[in-house]
C-alpha cells in the first residue's frame, strides 16, 4: 500500500516538474522572441538603398545634404531626418602601431554614422562630423588585433592613413568604419525617417534627387518590422485561443445560468476586442501598403510579388551591419515564437 502511495506521489512530482519545465521553456522562448522583435521594430524608422556601382562622391553628397538642410531651415517639411552614404571594401589590411596586421571589411562613411550603426556600441563613441582621424571597429577586429574589447584610443593604420579608435561595435565580423574623404565614391545609402508611417516612396524620391537613379535594391525597415509584428500576433492569438478554451470549459461547469451566460458574453467580447486591437496594430503599415482605390483587386497580389522580389534581391546583396541585424532578429523572432508556441501547446495538452 505504501509503495503504491509513494509511486503515485513520485509520478505526480515528475509530471509537475515536467509541466514546470515546459512553462519555463515557453516563457524563455517568448522573452527571447519579444526581445528580438523590439530590435527589429527599432529598424522601422530606417530605409536603405543599395546600388551595384558607385553613384556620387562624398563631397557632392555633403553639398546635397547641406542644400537639403537649407531647405529645411526655410520651413519646408522634410520627412528624412538623417542620411548616411557608404562604400564597402572587403579584404583590407588593418595594421597596429607595432606592425601586427589583420584583414577585414572597410566602410567609408559620409554623413551620420549613427544612421549606419544605430545599435551595438559597447564602448567609446562614434566619431563626430569634424573628426577626420576617428574610426570605429567591431569587437571581432578588436579581439584579433588587441586581444580584447579595450581598444579605444589606440592607433590603427588603414591604406597608409593613421586613425584613432573612438568606439567599439558589438559585431562578429571584422570591420572598421572611417569618415569618407571628399573624393571617395559612395555606393549605398541609409536614411532615418521622422515616423515609421512615412511612405517608402519619399526615400526613393530623395535618393533619385541625390543620385539621378533609383536604387537596385531597397531595404524597408518598416516592412521587416511589420513581419515581426505579424509573427508575434499569430503567436499571441494561438495562446489566447488556448486560454479561452480553458476558461470556457470552467464557465460551462457553473450551474447558475445567471452567472454563466454573462461570463460567456464578457469573455467573448474581451477575446474579439483583443483580436481586433492586436490585429490592427500588427497589420499597421505605411500608406504605400494601401491601394489608392479599394476596388483595385490587383493591388495586393502585385504588392506581394514586388516584396518577394525585393527580398530576393536583398538576399543577394551585401547589407550593412544594421540591416543584417534586422534580418537576423526577424529570423530569431520567428524561431523563438514557434518554439515558445510549441512548448505552450505541449503544456496545455499535458494539463488535461
Amino acid at each position: 500500500m505504501r509503495k503504491d502511495i509513494w509511486r503515485e506521489a513520485g509520478s505526480r512530482i515528475k509530471r509537475t516538474g515536467f509541466l514546470f519545465l515546459c512553462f519555463l521553456t515557453a516563457a524563455g522562448f517568448f522573452a527571447a522572441g519579444f526581445s528580438a522583435y523590439r530590435k527589429t521594430a527599432a529598424g522601422s524608422f530606417y530605409i536603405s538603398g543599395y546600388y551595384k556601382e558607385a553613384q556620387i562622391s562624398a563631397g557632392d553628397m555633403k553639398k546635397f545634404l547641406e542644400n537639403q538642410s537649407h531647405e529645411k531651415s526655410k520651413g519646408r517639411n522634410l520627412d528624412i531626418l538623417q542620411t548616411a552614404g557608404w562604400a564597402r571594401t572587403d579584404d583590407i589590411s588593418f595594421e597596429r602601431a607595432d606592425g601586427t596586421e589583420e584583414e577585414g571589411i572597410l566602410f567609408q562613411v559620409c554623413g551620420s554614422m549613427e544612421v549606419l550603426f544605430s545599435d551595438g556600441l559597447c564602448g567609446g563613441n562614434l566619431p563626430w562630423r569634424e573628426d577626420k582621424s576617428g574610426c570605429v571597429i567591431s569587437t571581432a577586429l578588436a579581439w584579433e588585433l588587441y586581444g580584447g574589447k579595450e581598444a579605444v584610443g589606440n592607433q590603427i593604420f588603414v591604406q597608409g592613413r593613421e586613425y584613432f579608435i573612438r568606439g567599439i561595435l558589438e559585431e562578429d565580423k571584422s570591420f572598421l568604419a572611417v569618415p569618407a574623404q571628399e573624393s571617395d565614391q559612395m555606393e549605398n545609402f541609409r536614411m532615418k525617417y521622422k515616423s515609421a508611417k512615412e511612405p517608402v516612396s519619399a526615400a526613393e524620391s530623395f535618393l533619385y534627387q541625390m543620385t539621378g537613379k533609383q536604387p537596385d535594391a531597397v531595404f524597408e525597415g518598416v516592412f521587416f518590422a511589420g513581419l515581426s509584428r505579424i509573427i508575434l500576433f499569430v503567436t499571441i492569438l494561438i495562446l489566447e485561443v488556448f486560454c479561452l478554451a480553458v476558461l470556457w470549459r470552467r464557465i460551462r461547469k457553473i450551474e447558475t445560468g445567471r452567472v454563466r451566460i454573462p461570463l460567456k458574453i464578457i469573455l467573448s467580447l474581451l477575446f474579439f476586442m483583443l483580436f481586433f486591437l492586436e490585429g490592427f496594430r500588427a497589420f499597421s503599415f505605411s500608406w504605400d501598403y494601401l491601394p489608392s482605390m479599394w476596388s483595385d483587386l490587383s493591388f495586393y497580389p502585385q504588392l506581394f510579388k514586388e516584396k518577394a522580389e525585393m527580398v530576393k534581391k536583398l538576399l543577394e546583396t551585401q547589407l550593412c551591419p544594421a540591416d543584417e541585424m534586422t534580418l537576423a532578429c526577424l529570423w530569431k523572432t520567428g524561431v523563438c515564437s514557434a518554439a515558445g508556441t510549441a512548448a505552450g501547446c505541449l503544456l496545455h495538452f499535458l494539463r488535461k
